[in-house]
């Protein structure tokens, strides 16, 4: 069964939109894991430092700074993971355009929605905006844990 034009314009839409949601749906979670990572430290820290059911455990000025900087790599960990992946689904974005315009331009190029992708080439899109975020929870839980240990020294 040959497939129209029309009946393949609509399966690279179908394909493409799917690829877009993936997009947005990594950026989303790479939103939540700073949200929640960055809420987190602010728990664990007011967690350790008003705990009266074990005392000298938030006089410990060595455990603070184990967490917070715990708490940054993993940040960072579950970041640079995210982001492979987020460029991987532009990537995938940008090679179903490329075949669509293929088909666009050229009929007798055979239709192959699931294409091979040249995984070897960067993503046009990079995304550096999301380093931003990263960055600012980064010097957030940096400064929180300079006023915790400065707090404690005084106190």
């Amino acid at each position: 069964m040959k497939l129209t034009l029309e009946t393949k314009l609509d399966i690279f839409k179908m394909a493409i939109q799917e690829d877009r949601m993936e997009v947005r749906l990594i950026k989303d979670q790479i939103y939540k894991t700073c949200t929640l990572i960055t809420a987190s430290s602010f728990g664990v820290t007011s967690f350790l430092l008003f705990n009266n059911k074990t005392p000298g455990l938030g006089a410990n000025s060595t455990l603070l700074p184990i967490v917070d900087v715990s708490f940054i790599a993993v940040l960072w960990a579950i970041f640079s993971r995210l982001k492979i992946d987020l460029s991987t689904a532009h990537r995938a974005v940008e090679a179903r355009e490329d075949m669509l315009q293929l088909v666009l331009t050229d009929e007798s190029i055979p239709f192959d929605p699931f294409g091979k992708m040249d995984w070897s080439q960067p993503a046009r899109i990079k995304e550096n905006g999301l380093f931003w975020i990263v960055g600012t929870c980064t010097l957030t839980l940096l400064v929180k844990l300079a006023w915790v240990l400065w707090w404690q020294h005084v106190a």
